[in-house]
């Protein structure tokens, strides 16, 4: 008995879709799930002034170091440039973040100029990004809150805003946490290697 081509295509579909779905991180499964009818756009939690700037008071704690001072975002063209100084004047790297989730580290501090930094520093900002959400894409629905998978990332959004951002690698491991309190205040804490990055707004004009 042989299965007509209709049968093994719906097979087929239906097979993909549960691969995909199980591929998805524990937190989305068994949540209300809908399909976008519109695309929609993830702002992102830096707060930028109107001329595309937004300073920063920024404390990392990693590899046994702690490293303060003010972190400048800058939004040019399609890529938004990062570039963190100390409170002595030193340049400790310099980081440009592009849309379409790669990067390019411009400058990266000597004595910390290693390939698992540069990727924690990038991928960890990288979280901060704004990010496009195509029509069509699933949307999961938890009480109140609104979460999206994109790029190996969930966002977290509440009344349009997004409170909080997991990074994954593979299916369900969790290496990175960004918080936003409402305060503004960026909690970012990395799992493996362990990170910690806060970034408190240094002024709010010309918002």
């Amino acid at each position: 008995m042989f299965l007509n081509n209709s049968f093994i295509k719906a097979i087929l579909l239906l097979w993909i879709g549960f691969y995909m779905f199980s591929c998805a991180p524990a937190p989305l499964k068994n949540l209300e799930k809908q399909e976008l009818a519109s695309a929609k756009v993830l702002s992102s939690p830096i707060n930028f002034n109107k001329n595309g700037q937004a300073n920063y008071r920024c404390k990392i704690e990693a590899f046994d170091q702690i490293i303060s001072g003010v972190i400048v975002f800058k939004q040019i063209d399609d890529s938004i440039r990062v570039v963190m100084v100390t409170d002595f004047g030193l340049k400790v790297m310099d980081i440009s973040l592009f849309h379409d989730a790669t990067y390019k580290v411009n400058y990266i501090m000597k004595h910390i100029d290693y390939k698992f930094v540069r990727e924690s520093f990038a991928l960890n900002l990288s979280m901060l990004m704004e990010k496009n959400i195509n029509s069509g894409s699933s949307v999961f629905r938890k009480k109140d809150e609104e979460l999206y998978y994109r790029q190996n990332m969930i966002f977290y959004q509440k009344e349009n805003q997004t409170i909080k951002v997991e990074r994954y690698r593979g299916k369900n491991k969790l290496i990175a946490i960004a918080k936003i309190q409402k305060s503004a205040i960026i909690d970012i804490q990395q799992f493996n290697p362990k990170m910690t990055m806060t970034l408190s707004p240094l002024d709010h004009a010309e918002r």
